[in-house]
Parts: structure tokens; sequence; C-alpha cells
């Protein structure tokens, strides 16, 4: 590379990199609002040392290994170019890039959590000189622990280079949040670790004209509170939202406790409708990590798409031992289908359908317009009474849809918003919020609904789980 290289960078940047120079810091957080130049920082700093050391191997990790590369290697090839260098140097898949002259190299690793390797013991072969963590706000806590062990073992010692690791993130709230952010300004933590808080106002002469007015045209409260302001207090924005995210913080430190599973299923169509289902399990009162079924793998015909799905959903109603009263799926719509043939294969579980009437409750059940506004209110007070327990590895899109999630009045009911306005905020619909408020809901014997009277003007109440037979 050029002995003299004319660097450019924001303020922001250039203090990061300033410590990603320095011997003594081993971990730095580059994180804040969208545009703040995260994916440039890390490109060129994986180039400036590819270049400069022999033999060197870093790794790019995000959640999913495509999705590394369809980002950084963009980032990366726009790096070589504005620095005079020539692509060709670089032998470039989706597995990685390698310097031809100095064989150093960068892999691409998903940390993803997998039922089978929940410790992500497949990471311990690898040996890193550094590692950069993209996103990292959807990660959790032990994908952080076990990679950074892998650091440090390719030439550090040889070139004297420290190991680091570097997270780029946006505002979450998983153990960025609590580990780094909310100790950002704690002498001892500042002695290995540095937090960077940078938002696209710190890039503005490296931002195009058209990136920073869509930011500004942001108009969910919450949405441009991460992504415009780089805020990391957000959630409670919104007056009309169902569940804020002051009382879902809280449940981080409920303990856990064991009891039977739950399931919550959102169905996604073939082709042309929502091409994801989401099953969300809660184990006891921990809710799990969601489950998706992409219905793009489908390659079949579409007529058989509903056996498709409903025999992966059955495997998985069979593997987590899930009770018929426990497993509710969204029937309404392009759900029927495969709740019909869930229930022909002898499955009898719940048929979750929205509009439906409110399930009589002791109280306030005449409150609510339908029964999807029922299941989120009734998922807010658990909530509000620490009845669920959100792990650390959270989901990341569950707590931003829960807190998307309004609320109106309809007459004297309380209703939830027109599903179009969640999807017009988020750019998508709500699904994983909806299913976990499908898991959450109470169904058992004290759960009715009305039928008409008998003879002799008799009331006579029906469990639910027979309504679904």
């Amino acid at each position: 590379m050029p002995k003299a290289l004319d660097v450019t960078f924001n303020a922001k940047q250039a203090l990061a990199f300033r410590y990603l120079l320095d011997h003594s810091i081993k971990t730095i957080v580059y994180g804040g609002g969208g545009g703040a130049g995260k994916s440039w920082l890390a490109a060129f700093w994986l180039w400036y040392l590819m270049n400069s050391y022999k033999g060197l191997r870093f790794a790019v990790c995000r959640k999913i290994q495509e999705d590394a590369s369809k980002t950084f290697t963009g980032t990366f090839v726009k790096v070589v170019n504005s620095y005079g260098d020539k692509i060709s140097r670089y032998h470039v898949t989706k597995g990685g890039i390698v310097n031809l002259k100095t064989g150093s190299e960068i892999i691409y690793l998903s940390l993803i959590t997998i039922p089978s390797d929940a410790e992500f013991d497949r990471l311990g072969s690898y040996e890193l000189t550094g590692v950069v963590l993209e996103e990292a706000q959807e990660l959790d806590r032990q994908a952080y622990n076990v990679i950074k062990t892998r650091v440090g073992r390719q030439h550090n010692l040889e070139y004297g280079l420290t190991p680091k690791v570097l997270m780029t993130c946006n505002p979450g709230k998983n153990f960025i949040l609590t580990d780094f952010y909310r100790v950002r300004n704690d002498p001892w933590f500042n002695i290995k670790n540095k937090v960077v808080l940078a938002t696209h106002k710190d890039n503005l002469n490296y931002l195009p004209s058209d990136y920073i007015e869509q930011l500004k045209d942001i108009q969910d409260p919450i949405v441009r509170a991460r992504i415009a302001d780089g805020s990391w207090e957000f959630g409670d924005l919104q007056e009309n939202t169902v569940i804020p995210m002051s009382l879902i913080w809280p449940s981080l430190g409920t303990p856990p406790e064991d009891g039977a599973i739950s399931m919550g299923i959102d169905v996604g169509g073939f082709q042309g409708y929502s091409d994801k289902t989401i099953v969300q399990l809660i184990s006891g009162n921990v809710i799990l990590e969601p489950i998706v079924i992409d219905s793009k793998t489908y390659t079949g015909p579409a007529f058989g798409y509903d056996k498709w799905l409903g025999d992966k959903l059955i495997e998985l109603i069979l593997s987590y031992n899930v009770q018929p009263k426990k497993c509710r799926l969204d029937a309404s719509g392009i759900g029927q289908p495969i709740y019909a043939y869930i229930r022909n294969e002898g499955f009898f579980i719940y048929a979750f359908r929205g509009d439906a009437k409110p399930f009589t409750r002791k109280f306030n059940h005449n409150k609510y317009l339908n029964l999807r506004t029922q299941s989120y209110y009734e998922l807010k007070e658990k909530f509000r009474l620490q009845k669920l327990r959100l792990p650390e590895n959270y989901n990341e899109q569950l707590v931003e849809e829960l807190t998307a999630v309004r609320y109106s009045a309809s007459g004297d009911k309380l209703a939830l918003e027109d599903k179009r306005f969640t999807r017009r905020r988020l750019g998508r619909s709500p699904d994983f919020a909806d299913a976990l408020a499908m898991a959450a809901l109470d169904i058992g014997s004290e759960t009715t609904e009305r039928k008409p009277e008998a003879a002799g003007n008799v009331e006579i109440q029906t469990s639910v789980l027979n309504n679904s037979l």
C-alpha cells in the first residue's frame, strides 16, 4: 500500500480509528443512527491491515452470513477504489476476500443461535487476528463471548497486533446496551473498551442528499429516534403505544420459571403474501428465540404449499411437545388452509381469529373490540406484572414490533390500529409481535365464549379448546 496515505474520515470515525490503532484498547463499539459511516470504518480498518501485514485473518460476522457478504463486500470495494487500489489484487467470493499479494484474508461468519449449537462450538476451530461484528444489536451475548476468544491467534504476537473486536450497530436492547452503552463513562470500563456514538449528522459531508432527506422524512417517532437520532432510550415516545419499552425492559431481570411450552404461529403465504411464517415459543415464562420458516425455500407447485408448511409446523409441535390448547395458529385468511391441514392430520390446535369476540374473563373483556386487541392487552399486563422473561439475547425485531403497535378508541371499545398503519411505520407486518401475543394468551377453563341459551334459560359455557375441534 502507499507509504503516505491521505485518509478521509469524519471526526467520529477518526476517533474510533485511533482506538483501533491503540494497543491498550481491545473492544470498540461504533454505534448510533443510520448513515454514521459504520461499515466504511470497518472496511477501511481491515483493508489497511490486509495491505500492511502478511497472512492475517479477520472475520466479519452478522447473524446471517449472506447478509455480511452482501453489505460488507460492496463497502470494501468502494474503499479499494477510493484509495487508488485495484480490486483485481483481491480474490472476492461469497465466503470472503483474500489479498492476493499479502495472503491476508477476510472470512464471513454467521453468528445466529441454533438449538443444536447454543454454545457456538462451531467457532472453536477459527484462528483470527481480529473480528468485526456488524449489526451487533442483533447478536446475543454468547456469540460475542465465544467469537472474541478466537481473536489474537493469527500472527498477533509476531506483528505486535492487539486482538481487536470492532462492533458496529444501531441502538438496540441486547448486551450492547447493558455491557457497553450504559457503562461507557465508567473509568474502569474505558481502560480496554471504548464506545463512540455517531449519527448521520457526524457524516453529512459524505452522504448523498437524498439519503439525508429520507432520514428526515421518517414519520414513526420510535424509528426516527433510533435510526435518525441514534437514541438508545427509545420505546416510550408515543402516548398510544400499547406495550411501551418501560414495561418490556424490566422483564430482562425476571427470574426464569419452568413450565409447559406454548406456541403462537403467524402464517406466511405462498408467493404474493407475507413470505415468512413466524413461530414464537414461550417455555414456562421465558420468551424463546422465534423460529422463522421462509416460504421462498419451498420450490414445489402452489397446491403443495399447505402440506409443506403444515408438515413443518407439525414437526415443531411434536419436537417441542406442545399440548393442543398451548398451540395457537392464526387461522384467518391464508392461515385457514394450514390450520385445516394440521387438524386433518389429527392435531387439534387452537384456531386463533383476531376479529373474533374477546374471551370471557372475570374482568375487562367487554372493553376490547376483538380478540387480537385482547391478546395484546393481556400480553401487556403480563409484562407489567413481570410474568414473562425476555432473555438477554432477545430478538430485536420482536421488541421493535411490540413497541410499534398503537391503539385507538372504537366507540366504547379499545382497538388496535389498522395493521396497515403499523406496516407503514415498520416497513413490515408485526408478525413476531402477533405470534407472541397468541403464544402468551391464556386459554384454559376460565377462558370461555358465550353460546346461545339452552332450553330452560340455562346459560351454557364451553371451553374454548372445544371450539377448535
